[in-house]
């Protein structure tokens, strides 16, 4: 059995079509980045956070920034659509919250594959095709063109499946709340190098900090300290592949405020010492 290794993306956005035909499987990991996965042929045992999956041929695939995630193939051929996407690349290419709602929340009964209707599987295959050509070729204003395409694609999934998208929940009386947590979220993300609090959080938005807290929970499926931790756990990793940083600057600069404190939310989360990740990563 082969093991698929993840490779950071270097760039916002990375569009890739790939097809394997012998045994392989992909180990738990996360990364610094959002991905779509389109299966167009095989089938796909998918564990992503604490849910399992078994994918198909014509399901889509949504999984965030901050989720572990890893997969065993069932049947081949196993060809598939791959979409990596920086935070600030899905935000910058689709603002509107209810779209990116898809990526950025996991309430307690989130779904993380659409399963498509034949109809809707050309238009979808279409979309996709579409933003490999422009990724591929990267001709003059190629990056606009794959957010123009990427929006069109969102709206079109949202149409087919509003379910999958977690704010189409809430009606007009509780847009407020959802609209706080967003706000929070992209505060800590933009922030999370910062030494960042409960209180500190309640007192800028202007929100009691044990409501906070439950809301925070219900809306994106973490806890506050939680969704910090893996967005500064997410970014160590990036820069363990990227860069010949050391381990010390790495996690100071991502916000841990010690080397010992690092290294052993690191190895909690990731299951090895920062050190191993990087020496197993270049390997």
């Amino acid at each position: 059995m082969a093991i698929f290794k993840y490779e950071p993306i270097t760039g916002h956005i990375d569009v890739a079509y790939r097809e394997h035909y012998h045994p392989i499987e992909m180990l738990s990991h996360h990364h610094n980045a959002y991905e779509v996965i389109f299966i167009v042929e095989g089938t796909v045992n998918f564990s992503i956070g604490s849910k399992d999956y078994t994918a198909g041929k014509n399901s889509l695939l949504f999984i965030n920034n901050v989720e572990d995630h890893e997969y065993k193939v069932l049947e081949y051929p196993y060809k598939r659509y791959v979409i990596m996407m920086k935070p600030d690349f899905i935000h910058s290419a689709v603002n509107d919250t209810l779209l990116t709602s898809i990526f950025c929340h996991r309430p307690e009964h989130y779904n993380h594959v659409i399963q498509l209707d034949l109809e809707h599987v050309s238009p979808v295959q279409t979309f996709l095709s579409f933003m490999l050509n422009e990724y591929k070729s990267q001709k003059p204003l190629w990056e606009t063109s794959l957010k123009l395409i990427l929006y069109q694609l969102m709206i079109l999934l949202y149409r087919i499946s509003r379910d999958n998208f977690p704010q189409s929940k809430y009606d007009g009386t509780e847009d407020h709340k959802y609209n706080t947590i967003i706000e929070i979220q992209q505060y800590i993300e933009s922030n999370y190098t910062e030494e960042i609090t409960l209180a500190e959080l309640s007192d800028l938005f202007h929100i009691d900090m044990y409501y906070l807290c439950n809301l925070f929970k219900k809306i994106t499926g973490y806890t506050f300290k939680s969704y910090l931790t893996l967005q500064r756990i997410s970014k160590a990793k990036e820069l363990l592949c990227s860069t010949n940083d050391n381990v010390t600057e790495i996690g100071l600069s991502v916000g841990f405020n010690n080397l010992s404190h690092f290294i052993r939310t690191f190895k909690k989360h990731v299951g090895s010492t920062p050190y191993q990740y990087r020496k197993n990563y270049t390997k």
